[in-house]
């Protein structure tokens, strides 16, 4: 008997859960743009933007040596400068 349910454990859980997506997806008229969650958005894109380019510094300057870590943070927030710049001209 626990052979057979370890067998079907995971089809079974597979088809609850199709099932149940269903129910969720439902909703009722148009969707309509909110003000407010579009301007979260935009805060939170920024937010994570203006911390990648010194996560990404300080996570390789931590894998080099000490005295190479400026050289390190100057050309990732260099790189990024440069993205920024092609992302604007050639989008």
């Amino acid at each position: 008997m626990t052979s057979l349910f370890a067998a079907l454990r995971r089809p079974l859980a597979t088809l609850v859960l199709m099932v149940l997506s269903g129910v969720a997806l439902a909703q009722d008229g148009t969707p309509t743009l909110n003000s407010r969650d579009t301007g979260w958005m935009i805060v939170a894109t920024v937010l994570v933007i203006t911390m990648l380019a010194p996560g990404l510094a300080l996570f390789y300057g931590g894998m080099a040596r000490t005295k190479n870590f400026l050289s390190l943070f100057t050309q990732g927030i260099a790189i990024a400068g440069m993205v920024g710049v092609l992302w604007i001209l050639y989008r």
